[in-house]
């Protein structure tokens, strides 16, 4: 009951979710190495990969390296979620996100919330670099993420 003697509603599962990241992305500003301004010197200094526009890539599949319409494929890294529990608790997200541009993914979504969906940042740094050696044809790599903050 509130203080008003009202029933309360518990909270919901994006509420949950909503409250975790505010707590994560703070702690993640006070780390030593992914505060904000040192954020911004690493990508000062380049050191960020390459962007693929993820509407282009949609619509011309590198695995067939035509502009002519075709189908695209969107491929997913995700270990767990809110509903459904573990999917893919043990994925090796590197060696995962190889196969799917192999088989022609021209995007891979990966998970990055660490609590709900187990996913991390990690996750997707190995997706990344699992499929930089295809160059140009590489997947481009979607983060899925509860965003809310500029950080």
């Amino acid at each position: 009951m509130s203080a008003n003697g009202n029933a309360t509603k518990p909270p919901t599962i994006l509420e949950k979710i909503y409250a975790q990241r505010q707590k994560d992305v703070d702690a993640a500003k006070a780390t030593p190495g992914t505060r904000p301004e040192e954020l911004d010197a690493y990508l000062q200094m380049g050191l960020a990969p390459s962007l693929i526009p993820l509407v282009p890539r949609l619509k011309t599949n590198p695995s067939t390296a035509t502009a002519s319409p075709s189908l695209s494929l969107m491929a997913e890294i995700k270990r767990a979620s809110p509903s459904k529990g573990d999917i893919a608790p043990h994925v090796n997200p590197a060696r995962q996100a190889l196969l799917y541009a192999q088989a022609g993914a021209s995007v891979i979504s990966v998970l990055t919330e660490p609590t709900w969906f187990k996913g991390s940042l990690l996750d997707m740094r190995l997706v990344r670099q699992a499929i930089e050696p295809l160059g140009a044809a590489r997947p481009a790599v979607l983060r899925k993420e509860f965003i809310f903050a500029e950080y």
